[in-house]
């Protein structure tokens, strides 16, 4: 059986707000947490620097970023130009975007 293929039977947890449904319980009540709770109900996560607020830590944790001195920050860096990001996420982006398009930086046999 394939690995990605859902076997027959499975166990759906359906919101009862919307048509979302997920095969874990766990991320349904994400869902329900980030979706459909009153905002004042919401345990925010908060940036003690400025006025921004996020339903999640990670979020937060990205935010965070943009109060720090570039001399405190772990850069992710491409290897083929002198492109930086302060997340690992937009490096993998940047990449990826250049196997898209003809890159005159990235060299072809970087992939």
């Amino acid at each position: 059986m394939p690995l990605h293929k859902n076997p027959s039977g499975i166990e759906w947890f359906e919101c009862d707000s919307c048509e979302y449904k997920s095969k874990r319980k766990d991320y349904l009540q994400k869902h329900i947490t980030l979706v459909h709770k009153d905002p004042s109900e919401i345990n925010w996560f908060i940036c003690d620097v400025c006025s921004y607020k996020s339903k999640q830590k990670n979020h937060l944790k990205g935010h965070m970023l943009i109060h720090r001195k570039p001399s405190e920050i772990e850069w992710f860096r491409c290897s083929e130009c002198d492109y930086k990001s302060k997340r690992k996420n937009d490096l993998k982006k940047h990449i990826d975007d250049s196997k898209k398009y003809t890159c005159t930086i990235i060299s072809p046999q970087y992939f």
